[in-house]
């Protein structure tokens, strides 16, 4: 990635997210043929480029080039050093592609996996890629949710950024060397709630941001958790008693280096499932992301928010 223009000039571009629609790039999962999870972004602008994922926590990733053909999209896949590795033909809709080795002797099709309606959110340039996918609700969530996710997209920019313009020249080798890439997951949708989590992958950095969301669609507002339990309860106080508990249970299990990462980790996100509220750590790339779950029983006479307790009546 390098930068040819200033950070302010970027930021106000970033600043624009959001503001117009944004149709050009679609996201799918599924698996090949045999159980290989696939991952595929496609951004479809003047041209047509983006990137495949294999295994179940995308460990092998190719570089996408494409064109568009009479039955859909042609996709060209090549590996960290531009060599063509395969290819992948899509349907014009969307939901029926192939994936054919570079000699053309294998024809694997991709079975794609029935997902939610999607909202795509990404911004573009010559210089970088930035792409997220979130579940439509509404246009309140999904304003609410482009906030968010305009905020850290900026973040990003910034931090590349200050660094490119500092150490390097302002001429760009390759407008996808940076990518950042939201990869969404849906823990509950319910009829008056959805919760779950964005991880974003930068392939410029070790670090993993995780953004976290639970929105009443009654009321079409994000719940906190001083919104989901009554307001005499000390949360704090017992969420720190119970992580602290969780944390010594896990201690046996983990090497040296694991438990000094793991006594660190705050476990400040949380999501709502169907069994209980559900905290996790951030995302690390040696140890994954470690997570345990409340059970509702544990916690129900203290959750004040009327659209949960709704929830959890209904599964007794």
């Amino acid at each position: 990635m390098r930068f040819i223009i200033t950070i302010s000039a970027l930021l106000f571009s970033l600043f624009t997210i959001g503001q117009s629609d944004i149709s050009n790039l679609f996201y799918l999962e599924g698996e090949l043929y045999g159980g290989l999870p696939i991952q595929i972004s496609v951004h479809t602008g003047a041209e047509i480029s983006g990137y495949t994922k294999y295994g179940s926590n995308g460990e092998l990733e190719y570089t996408i080039e494409g064109e568009l053909t009479n039955a859909g999209y042609m996709l060209y896949e090549f590996d960290g050093d531009h060599i063509l590795s395969g290819t992948i033909e899509l349907s014009i809709d969307n939901k029926t592609g192939v994936w054919n080795s570079i000699d053309f002797n294998q024809n694997i099709p991709i079975s794609f996996v029935k997902k939610p309606d999607h909202s795509t959110f990404d911004y573009s340039s010559h210089q970088s890629y930035f792409a997220v996918s979130y579940p439509v609700i509404d246009h309140i969530f999904d304003r609410m949710m482009g906030k968010k996710i305009s905020v850290i997209l900026r973040e990003i920019a910034e931090n590349y950024g200050i660094k490119e313009i500092t150490n390097g020249p302002n001429t760009p080798n390759n407008r996808f060397i940076h990518r950042t890439i939201a990869i969404n997951k849906v823990a509950l949708n319910s009829d008056k709630i959805i919760s779950g989590y964005l991880t974003f992958f930068d392939n410029q950095s070790v670090d993993v941001i995780t953004l976290t969301y639970t929105y009443d669609k009654n009321k079409k507002e994000m719940l906190g958790l001083s919104k989901i339990f009554k307001k005499n309860f000390n949360y704090s106080f017992f969420l720190k008693q119970y992580i602290n508990q969780k944390k010594e249970k896990m201690i046996p299990m983990l090497s040296s280096l694991e438990l000094t990462w793991l006594k660190a980790s705050p476990f400040h996100h949380y999501v709502l499932t169907e069994s209980g509220l559900k905290f996790f750590s951030e995302y690390n790339a040696i140890f994954g992301r470690k997570s345990f779950t409340i059970p509702y029983h544990e916690v129900a006479s203290s959750i004040g928010q009327k659209s949960i307790t709704n929830y959890i009546k209904k599964r007794k």
